[in-house]
């Protein structure tokens, strides 16, 4: 409307992140404690989308506020998070949150930009990694960032079911703290 999005539509094939996005939504209505919201979300997440390692960076304002990392981290690039977003700082983190939009990389170890802040990309057990924004009413409020192992490629589809998920996420993480600032 008026030159602005309006909504969106996505079409998720899998029925497993279907169901998710149906569970997340349904708890995030429910759900009075966002800590508790936030476990239950990053479970369903890892397992929606089969992934190897997840890592969850919220911010209220400036401020990193909570960072949370489930999975399996042996050998797995971990994402250097800065207490602020900065546009000079090339990390998947800070470009999808100052992007507002998701990001991804297919093929982790044979990507060049990759490669050039990572040494040791070739050796690392990851197949694909990517960085979703949670939008909440005040913009951007987080990033999740995801990994999948060496058998297993992110693609679109993959992508469209995590932002959905991250989408459901982010409205829970709102609802739940009705416009209060997030716990330290």
């Amino acid at each position: 409307a008026a030159g602005g999005v309006t909504g969106c539509l996505a079409t998720i094939s899998d029925v497993t992140v279907v169901a998710s996005v149906i569970r997340l939504g349904q708890t995030a209505l429910k759900s009075l404690n966002v800590d508790d919201f936030i476990e239950e979300s990053m479970d369903a997440i890892m397992n929606a989308a089969s992934l190897r390692l997840a890592s969850l960076y919220l911010w209220d304002g400036d401020e990193l506020k909570l960072r949370i990392m489930k999975g399996r981290h042996a050998g797995m690039p971990l994402p250097d998070c800065r207490d602020t977003p900065d546009p000079a700082n090339p990390s998947l983190q800070s470009r999808t949150f100052l992007k507002g939009k998701p990001m991804l990389i297919k093929d982790y170890r044979r990507c060049p930009s990759v490669r050039l802040f990572d040494p040791l990309a070739r050796k690392r057990p990851v197949r694909s990694m990517a960085g979703v924004p949670l939008t909440g009413d005040a913009g951007v409020i987080g990033v999740l960032i995801a990994a999948t192992g060496e058998g297993r490629p992110m693609d679109e589809t993959t992508m469209f079911g995590l932002t959905a998920l991250c989408s459901q996420m982010a409205a829970g993480i709102d609802r739940t703290l009705g416009g209060h600032r997030l716990p330290t």
